[in-house]
């Protein structure tokens, strides 16, 4: 029998009784064990990726879609390298991740092997755990053989935050040659999650006499309950000072529920809530008087025209908003600055943090609205002053021009209720924290927020596509496509037919337009700005996309007609980054 295969037989048959949403391989000689052991089992669903950095973007967007890791699978060398700017965004989102990179064995590594460099934590600090795994062996003992699947259940626990938060795990496997199997079969395909396993073929491996399907150990994760005292105590302050701030940021772990739970909070303690665009918050209750959206524009205008607050609720990652942003860095010295998050990473780039509750958001809002049933009244006036700048500048957008804001929020509109929206890094997901109102629908909305790069936007909205079997609008920048090119591959290779790109081509990098550096010239535009004069027909027709260019009043009904047609569009409309900032700009001084 071949150790390599017998190894990789058993590590995946134990991830396929694990909650995996699937797997990427990508092709390489090294990883063949694993790659052949993919292929012959069942429970998971596999994609077979050309491009490791583009795979492990896709495998990141199948996990934000399912909450559950996904795995990706590379030779050694630079394949494994490529996966590092996904690893580092799965990090600071807290997206669980699984990457399995086959290397070299112990003696081959620092000799001038070919294709081969030091994978030994690789990753650095952006994993949650790392291993290297054993070297197969021809006779391995049956504690070995249950330690592969060990490994296999303490990875995807790590994944789902066993060591504090969810977040990306690196498994390294060392193989010999031969790496193909020899033809001494040891484990038969592994049976979908509803048909049975007949492991009693020469080695039990450790799951003879278990109940089939079940992995060798369940790991049970238990949110972080706040405790009475530290609810109370919350409770407390909340009755205490009654002009406060509710701030929901990026919600990667909570946004399908937070909504009713931040709002239900909010009309408890009399707070407004000022809902950023992927917080979960803003889209499933239109007419909530406390959920304010534009808060991007007026805090930026110097409004409300009322004192500051004396204490502020900060749920999720820190918001899009440099307005919200500098808000909190403003508050005054006496102002209480409250975070709730699980996670170990600090939740505070202001260093504004009076009090850290280190608890599940979802569990402690609930908590502390049942402690807030005999809260007292909150404060007309002073709240009737962010409604007032929520409501006035809701009207100012309603009589601007057509921009890449106002359009980008048409699109969100547009959108059926069930739909999928990720939306690019760079002003696109600023346009929509700024413009986009509140809605009745609930809305999904995927961002890369954990380091904002424009890395792997296409590649992330196909693994959403490919997980959710939902539509799936991606609408990102110029410089985002191009970055990510390659990751339209996917499009027609995995059939994704419910992915819909939309392409704002404003001809260079139009977020440059918002920083002082755009009154220097040169070197803006040469430097910064770096027009490119590109348009994406080409690059639909050679990865079989249908292309459609449009102006900007015509996008919104392009795109529900792309969404009710059944095929995968890329639909690209010519929008002007520096009269839109000049709009934006003229808005900002009407509301001053």
């Amino acid at each position: 029998m071949n150790p390599a295969t017998l190894f990789a037989s058993i590590f995946v048959d134990e991830l396929a009784r694990l909650p995996l949403s699937g797997v990427v391989i990508c092709p390489g000689s090294r990883s063949t064990p694993l790659t052949v052991a993919f292929s012959r089992q069942q429970a998971l669903p596999v994609y077979v990726h050309l491009d490791e950095r583009a795979a492990a973007y896709f495998a990141l967007g199948m996990a934000l879609e399912t909450d559950r890791p996904a795995a990706v699978v590379t030779t050694s060398g630079t394949a494994a390298a490529n996966l590092h700017p996904a690893v580092l965004e799965a990090d600071r989102a807290h997206v669980p991740l699984l990457l399995l990179t086959a290397d070299r064995p112990p003696e081959l590594r620092d000799s001038s092997a070919n294709q081969t460099t030091d994978q030994v934590k690789l990753y650095g600090g952006a994993v949650r755990w790392y291993a290297e795994m054993p070297l197969p062996e021809a006779a391995p003992s049956g504690r070995l053989l249950r330690a592969l699947r060990a490994a296999a259940d303490r990875a995807v626990a790590a994944t789902l935050g066993l060591n504090g938060s969810p977040g990306p795990v690196h498994l390294n496997f060392p193989f010999r040659k031969p790496l193909e199997p020899d033809g001494d079969e040891i484990l038969p395909p592994t049976a979908a999650p509803n048909g049975a396993h007949n492991m009693a073929i020469r080695n039990p491996l450790g799951v003879l006499g278990r109940t089939p399907g079940r992995p060798l150990a369940t790991v049970a994760l238990a949110p972080r309950q706040p405790s009475p005292p530290q609810v109370a105590t919350l409770a407390a302050q909340i009755r205490a000072h009654r002009r406060g701030v509710i701030i929901a940021g990026p919600q990667a772990a909570l946004a399908p529920r937070a909504g009713a739970a931040l709002r239900r909070f909010a009309d408890r303690a009399g707070y407004p809530l000022l809902a950023d665009a992927l917080s979960g918050a803003r889209f499933g209750a239109a007419n909530h008087p406390l959920t304010l959206a534009a808060h991007p524009l007026f805090l930026a205008a110097g409004l409300p025209a009322a004192p500051p607050p004396e204490i502020v609720f900060l749920f999720g990652a820190p918001p899009v908003s440099t307005a919200t942003l500098t808000f909190l860095a403003n508050l005054p010295p006496d102002a209480e600055v409250v975070a709730v998050s699980p996670f170990p990473a600090w939740p505070d780039p202001q260093f504004r943090l009076s009090h850290w509750l280190a608890a599940d958001a979802l569990l402690t809002l609930r908590a502390l609205t049942e402690a807030l049933q005999d809260s007292p009244p909150a404060d007309e006036p002073w709240l009737a002053a962010w409604q007032t700048a929520e409501r006035v500048t809701r009207q100012a957008i309603a009589a601007a021009p057509l921009t890449e804001g106002t359009l980008v929020a048409a699109l969100a509109q547009a959108l059926p209720a069930d739909a999928r929206l990720f939306i690019g890094n760079s002003l696109p997901v600023r346009h929509l924290d700024e413009y986009a109102p509140p809605a009745a629908a609930p809305r999904r909305v995927f961002a890369h927020r954990g380091l904002s790069g424009i890395d792997g936007l296409v590649s992330s909205a196909a693994g959403i596509a490919a997980a959710g079997h939902r539509p799936t609008v991606l609408v990102l920048g110029d410089l985002s496509l191009l970055h990510d090119i390659g990751g339209l591959l996917a499009v027609r290779r995995f059939g994704l037919n419910n992915l819909q790109i939309v392409a704002l081509n404003n001809n260079g990098g139009g977020i440059f337009q918002r920083l002082p550096i755009a009154r220097h010239e040169p070197p803006f535009t040469a430097m910064f700005r770096t027009p490119h004069g590109l348009t994406f027909a080409p690059a639909a027709a050679l990865y079989g996309l249908t292309y459609r260019r449009t102006q900007a009043a015509e996008l919104p009904s392009m795109l529900r007609r792309a969404l009710e047609s059944g095929q995968p569009h890329l639909l690209e409309v010519p929008t002007d980054a520096e009269a839109h900032e000049e709009a934006r700009q003229q808005l900002l001084e009407a509301l001053r």
